[in-house]
């Protein structure tokens, strides 16, 4: 049995102190600036980019978030003392081991208001850093973005802040997976891909590489620029790491990815990660109709009769509408296009209002067009119309990126009962839609599901009814639509189109592919 944080035995009693933390993270900044800190970064580097032949050891004993971490916190608050100590193995462990102390003093679950807020934190800190690379994410950005016209501002825009054109971008980095990842290197040159990816002129190449990956000093400096101050630290253990817009290091020529996962989770969404915080307003403006015209190409593998946002501004009665209905027999589903993520503060905030505040341009305002969809659709007053009371009605909100929130029950227990029963008090005090009829998924959940619906392994009926069949009893309820599908239909497959789309970008460019040692 793992030996518990020795901070953790004094804190359990006396409740949660930000005190607490930042003296733990005092302990680790003070042993941090005795040694070299590019030696760290570089220790962590290798730690991170093993193989161990017992992975869940590994995470056990060096969690990717940990490393992640320390690697800032070396870059941010380190300075190469006159005399530094030598970084032996038993050194770094002892960085590691304050690390794990630091984490003994964070909240606990149940100093949360709600056991969703410290799981959401927990997801979004760790959930991406435990799998594999995801061709189909990757893939995606290729559908969203390549058949823009060449001239679209977000196309030039990319070009603009990159330096380097999307289909360039979308290219070389499922090269590089494949050079990097998949031969599984340490780190690569710009001479050793120019031999390998021959169809590419250096100048390129070495753009894209210098692209994710800036020096030590040039690193460092953005770090310290972007690091909030006023943050505190048992907020910030929590972040997803910075790192992910940099996954690569370059030193003395060559360039090291932190660890292979982060890159992958870096490449797969890098173009929307790039423009979004470049300008998350104008570029939210500029994409969400591409993002609505893709989701609208999914809910048409859902099957049944499809009507859009135009058609459903049509109906009788005031109030939003959402983007798409999906009606077959019975069912009546509506979705939602939200082209958003969690924005930095819901993602790290302990607080509910701080969440409520994060999501109410997305899931609060998809609730409030679901909801004023399906009372206009009643309003219609003819039994034989789509507004007639027999149907049994679906709200999926539909978003880039997961944002953890769950179903409907779960955001309104933890977030925003009060803004729920305000929206419920104009719909004479009975919610539209139940709760729990109501799932915020991410575009990869959507995907899934119908890619699970066109090849025929359920009905929609089947895996809507099942996930809140599940989701009513705490033994079986589930954090994400993904977990759902896959329970229903053990085995589910990636959606096929984007598989496809993924082999068209290999294939276009592995013509010119040289094989080479590793």
């Amino acid at each position: 049995m793992a030996r518990m944080p020795d901070s953790f035995e004094t804190r359990k009693e006396s409740g949660f102190s930000e005190q607490r933390v930042h003296e733990a993270f005092r302990r680790v900044r003070n042993r941090l600036v005795k040694y070299d800190p590019d030696e760290v970064v570089f220790r962590c580097i290798a730690k991170l980019n093993e193989r161990p032949s017992d992975p869940v050891r590994q995470l056990e004993s060096y969690p990717p978030w940990r490393l992640l971490l320390l690697a800032k916190w070396a870059l941010v608050h380190g300075e190469v003392p006159a005399t530094p100590r030598r970084l032996t193995e038993r050194a770094f462990d002892d960085l590691n081991r304050r690390m794990w102390d630091l984490e003994g003093v964070l909240r606990l679950p149940s100093e949360y208001e709600t056991l969703l807020l410290w799981l959401k934190g927990v997801a979004f800190q760790q959930f991406g850093l435990q799998r594999e690379f995801n061709r189909t994410t990757f893939s995606r950005q290729s559908l969203l973005f390549g058949p823009l016209k060449e001239n679209h501002k977000l196309k030039a825009w990319f070009s603009e802040q990159c330096g380097i054109t999307i289909g360039d971008f979308v290219d070389l980095s499922a090269l590089l997976m494949v050079a990097l990842v998949g031969d599984e290197r340490k780190s690569v040159s710009v001479d050793e891909l120019v031999k390998v990816f021959t169809d590419w002129d250096r100048s390129t190449v070495e753009r894209y590489l210098d692209l994710l990956g800036p020096g030590l000093a040039e690193l460092r400096l953005r770090l310290r620029e972007e690091q909030n101050t006023s943050l505190p630290v048992s907020l910030e253990y929590y972040e997803s790491s910075p790192l992910r817009r940099t996954p690569l290091l370059k030193h003395n020529g060559r360039y090291f990815p932190f660890s292979p996962v982060l890159l992958a989770r870096s490449l797969e969404t890098f173009i929307y990660d790039t423009l979004s915080e470049a300008d998350r307003y104008l570029f939210l403006n500029l994409f969400w109709k591409v993002f609505q015209r893709y989701v609208g190409s999914s809910v048409l593998r859902l099957g049944g009769q499809t009507l859009a946002e135009g058609d459903l501004k049509k109906l009788p009665g005031k109030g939003k509408v959402v983007d798409y209905l999906c009606l077959d027999g019975s069912l009546r589903v509506l979705v939602e296009a939200k082209a958003v993520e969690m924005p930095y503060s819901g993602k790290v905030g302990p607080r509910a209002e701080t969440v409520k505040r994060a999501t109410r341009n997305s899931v609060l305002k998809g609730i409030e067009q679901g909801f004023d969809t399906i009372a206009r659709l009643r309003g219609q007053g003819d039994a034989k119309e789509a507004g007639n009371s027999h149907f049994e009605d679906y709200l999926l909100i539909v978003t880039y990126k997961d944002l953890f929130m769950g179903n409907g029950v779960m955001f309104r227990d933890a977030v925003a009962r009060d803004k729920l029963n305000e929206m419920v008090a104009l719909h004479d005090g009975e919610p539209p839609i139940p709760f729990d009829h109501i799932y915020i998924m991410s575009i990869d959940d959507f995907d899934l599901l119908a890619e699970t619906i066109a090849k025929g392994r359920a009905s929609l009926a089947d895996v809507l009814r099942h996930a809140v069949d599940a989701d009513s009893s705490s033994s079986t309820r589930k954090y994400t639509f993904e977990q759902h599908i896959m329970a229903k239909c053990p085995g589910a497959q990636f959606p096929e189109w984007l598989v496809c789309e993924f082999h068209d970008i290999l294939n276009r460019n592995t013509s010119g592919l040289v094989e080479t040692n590793k």
